[in-house]
């Protein structure tokens, strides 16, 4: 060091001398001055004595502090900074030359005179003024050293190497590490990021909110080093949207944390719409990085995925509107999803209403109104709206918005948090609404009565009128529900035949009915409708068409012929259910009993119910038999028979016994004898009768009570006799039946009765049996 010339410089140089200074220039120039350690596990401490190392006027003309990774100075070698003076000594700022060797590393000077910290750089020399002590000995270099991403992780023994200049020059070496070598961590004493203090939310109908932690605090903070070290937290995030049809539409943000706590706001795009999910991939960073080497300390990543972050809000889904048309309103009726991730509290429902034509266009002048926004009470998932009309046509839609994306009157939907992005719920609802809110619309619906007529039929229990039933919904009306019954006959025209009243309300088994008696005959088919006319004919409800005529034609229920009761005529009368309007004609036949032929004998017309006819075509003592036949209409060629009835007749036998009593052997009559034919048997009171009589079973019929004598008379042994009977056997006849029984001399009874109906009649006496004759079983005689 070079002396300052003084006035006192002999006794200076007297005190000099008089000090141990070799004492004290040994005690400098040691290891104990050069030492090394890790401070706050990001950066290496040197502490150098850079001056006065050999007593006075010595300095450190250069040192090097240099690493390796291995002791004693082997292994890779690392030249981590140079520290060098001016040849300058006995100043209260000593003057050092620094600069590190190592792109992206840095120190700062501590010591620096007038406790002004300094930044050392790379490559760059600069001299910095370290703090001197007040005597202007042992000026030291206190330096903290931060290491690049290179020597990230690697254990180094540290060394200081320097070069003396002024007494004694020489070179020395020391080891900076004493206790042992230093670890140099990658993570530099860095907090770690809270990485899963994330969160998403849905403000409003546009946008999701994405809030992050704040970023880690650290050496990155240091305002000499921040142009060395930048953090690196932050978050990717991936979106990827389901909409409503099912396609999938993705979308990638990343996002750097700050120094709080911050949102970011994800705008979701019009083609995302009212999504139905959004699922989130969730990328976290947290590293640190080296501005100057582009290169990291750390970079630790972790990955997160969430199936539907934020609630989505429900579309309607099987919407339907029911008119009831007791009421007068119209319902709509809708349901939600009942799984997935969905606002379910503080939800709106918005109806708007269109007035439109029958084809679901609008109707002149008419807009989608709003005539609602509903409050829901829990799970209700309908409304009713009584502001219809009758006989017109309504389209309806519906949103679902959750509350907090109103203004506070419940008169905007806001959609991205600003003042100027909203849409009046007073007008049409706008393109926005339909994009981004749950939405649906209902098909065009009506409000005309809905009555259903339905098993519109003929009453088949009924043959000789035209029946109609049916059964009917409940009708809109009060008291009773009037019916027109049209009619159309062949090749003519619909024409209201009358009407029906029915219960308004009707159970399930009531049927209203209707009676046409105006049918002609059973071979004229008619089309029938059953119409409802409704709001003043406004409405008119149809049943389905269907074909009726006449089941039955006009039925003979009774048919008659005197037997004996007339001399030369039998009387036919009948009785006859009339069926139709057109008039009936009866053609009336007869023919003798055993004979094949039938012979007409008169016709008869009408719509009455009982007739009469005389046959004096008859030949007294022959049986015969009768048929009437019935045809509706006038008896034309192409009229058919409906029905047809046979009976059995005979007029009286009558004859005059001519001739005179003569005596015996004598020509000569005898005056005033009276004739009377009787029976052979000279007593009138045993004289056989004409009797007629229904025989219901064995053992029963006409009798004739006759004593022994009066038997013998008749049918006595060696005598021939005749007996004479009508009988006319039910169809139930069987094999055996007796027809009639003389007791002790024979009786007439029915043999076998053939496949062809016909049966035999047996006679029997005691004597014989005989074959008396077949008869065919419709002509039992």
């Amino acid at each position: 060091m070079k002396q300052t010339k003084h006035l006192l410089w002999l006794a200076a140089f007297m005190a000099i001398l008089l000090c141990p200074r070799q004492a004290r220039a040994n005690d400098m120039l040691s290891s104990s001055h050069y030492h090394a350690e890790l401070v706050g596990n990001n950066r290496i401490r040197i502490t150098a004595l850079v001056a006065d190392l050999k007593g006075h006027d010595s300095w450190m003309d250069a040192g090097r502090v240099v690493a390796y990774e291995k002791p004693n100075k082997e292994g890779t070698k690392y030249s981590l900074m140079t520290m060098w003076n001016s040849n300058q000594d006995e100043h209260d700022a000593f003057p050092v030359m620094m600069l590190t060797k190592r792109e992206g590393s840095s120190a700062i000077v501590h010591n620096v005179y007038r406790d002004r910290d300094s930044l050392v750089v790379y490559d760059t020399s600069k001299t910095y003024y370290v703090n001197a002590s007040n005597n202007h000995q042992k000026p030291y270099a206190v330096v903290d050293y931060y290491w690049d991403p290179g020597l990230s992780e690697k254990t180094l023994y540290l060394y200081m190497e320097l070069d003396i200049e002024g007494h004694d020059d020489g070179s020395h070496t020391y080891e900076l590490t004493k206790n042992g070598p230093i670890y140099l961590p990658k993570r530099l004493n860095q907090e770690s990021l809270d990485r899963e203090d994330y969160s998403f939310s849905r403000p409003n109908a546009k946008q999701i909110a994405f809030t992050m932690p704040p970023r880690v605090k650290g050496i990155a903070d240091h305002p000499m080093l921040k142009y060395y070290y930048q953090f690196d937290n932050s978050y990717e995030v991936k979106l990827e949207y389901t909409l409503n049809d099912g396609t999938k539409k993705t979308e990638t943000k990343t996002f750097d944390c700050g120094s709080n706590d911050s949102t970011v706001y994800i705008n979701i795009s019009s083609d995302k719409g009212n999504f139905q999910k959004v699922k989130a991939t969730v990328k976290v960073t947290d590293g640190l990085k080296n501005k100057k080497t582009s290169t990291y300390y750390y970079k630790d990543t972790y990955s997160y995925t969430h199936d539907a972050v934020v609630p989505a809000v429900p579309k309607p889904t099987s919407v339907a509107v029911e008119y009831n048309q007791f009421s007068k309103k119209n319902r709509l009726i809708w349901s939600l999803p009942s799984t997935g991730n969905y606002y379910k509290q503080d939800l709106r429902y918005i109806i708007y209403r269109l007035e439109t034509k029958e084809n679901g266009n609008a109707q002149s002048g008419a807009s989608w109104t709003k005539i609602a926004i509903d409050t829901p009470k829990s799970g209700e998932t309908s409304y009713e709206d009584g502001g219809i009309g009758v006989n017109k046509y309504y389209k309806y839609r519906g949103f679902i918005v959750p509350k907090a994306w109103l203004d506070s009157n419940e008169t905007k939907v806001v959609f991205s948090g600003t003042a100027s992005d909203y849409s009046s719920l007073s007008d049409a609802p706008s393109s926005a609404m339909i994009t981004y809110l749950g939405y649906v619309e209902t098909d065009n619906m009506s409000t005309a009565p809905q009555v259903k007529i339905k098993d519109f039929q003929q009453d088949e229990t009924v043959k000789t009128s035209i029946q109609l039933k049916w059964q009917y919904s409940r009708v809109p009306v009060n008291g009773s529900a009037q019916f027109q019954v049209w009619r159309k006959a062949p090749n003519g025209n619909w024409e209201n035949i009358g009407s029906a009243y029915g219960d308004a309300d009707p159970s399930v088994s009531y049927w209203a009915t209707f009676n046409d008696e105006t049918a002609s005959s059973q071979s004229v088919t008619y089309n029938y409708e059953i119409r409802l006319p409704l709001n003043n004919g406004d409405n008119i409800i149809k049943s389905n068409t269907i074909y009726a005529s006449l089941l039955a034609g006009t039925e003979v229920t009774e048919f008659d012929a005197t037997k004996g009761t007339y001399e030369n005529s039998v009387l036919l009368q009948w009785s006859a259910e009339q069926s139709g309007t057109a008039a009936t004609t009866y053609d009336l036949f007869h023919r003798q009993v055993d004979s094949d032929d039938w012979a007409a004998i008169g016709s008869v017309s009408g719509t009455g119910s009982t007739y009469s006819f005389e046959d004096r075509n008859v030949s007294a003592g022959l049986y015969y038999e009768y048929k009437v036949e019935a045809y509706q209409g006038q008896r034309s060629a192409t009229d058919v028979k409906i029905y047809s009835k046979k009976c059995y007749g005979f007029s009286q036998s009558s004859g005059v016994v001519s001739g005179s009593i003569t005596y015996n052997n004598s020509s000569a009559a005898v005056e005033g004898v009276r004739v009377t034919l009787t029976s052979n048997d000279e007593i009138e009171s045993n004289a056989a009768q004409s009797y007629s009589k229904r025989v219901d079973g064995a053992s029963t019929g006409i009798t004739w009570r006759a004593d022994t004598t009066s038997m013998v008379k008749v049918f006595g042994n060696d005598k021939d006799y005749t007996v004479q009977m009508f009988v006319r056997p039910d169809a139930d006849l069987r094999v055996g039946s007796v027809i009639a029984n003389v007791p002790n001399y024979g009786k007439l009874y029915v043999g076998a009765i053939n496949d062809d109906g016909s049966y035999q009649l047996y006679s029997t006496s005691t004597q014989r049996e005989c074959v008396t004759k077949n008869f065919h079983q419709g002509h039992r005689n």
